[in-house]
């Protein structure tokens, strides 16, 4: 089987026209995350760690990006950035 033309992808669809990170723009809008981040500055260690932790993932993202990995893990890094959020959108 030629696997060349095939666009379907393990972590589904992955179109270049598509605002992949809106999921995020959204969250980083919201109430919660604000709150997330005032506990950090002010010291909570739940929340200082997971800014780290959502740091780590974004980084992570953005080397895949940068290295143009390919579009499988690209869409790989951003399910999983999808699902580390998930608890956490209202």
């Amino acid at each position: 089987m030629n696997n060349e033309n095939n666009h379907d992808h393990l972590y589904g669809d992955f179109s270049a026209n598509e605002n992949h990170l809106e999921f995020l723009d959204k969250w980083v809008s919201t109430d919660t995350f604000s709150k997330i981040c005032e506990e950090a500055d002010g010291g909570d260690e739940d929340s200082i760690e997971l800014i780290s932790e959502l740091n780590e993932r974004i980084s992570s993202l953005m080397f895949h990006i940068e290295n143009e990995s390919g579009e499988q893990r690209v869409a790989y890094e951003l399910v999983e950035l999808k699902k580390f959020i998930a608890p956490f959108i209202e």
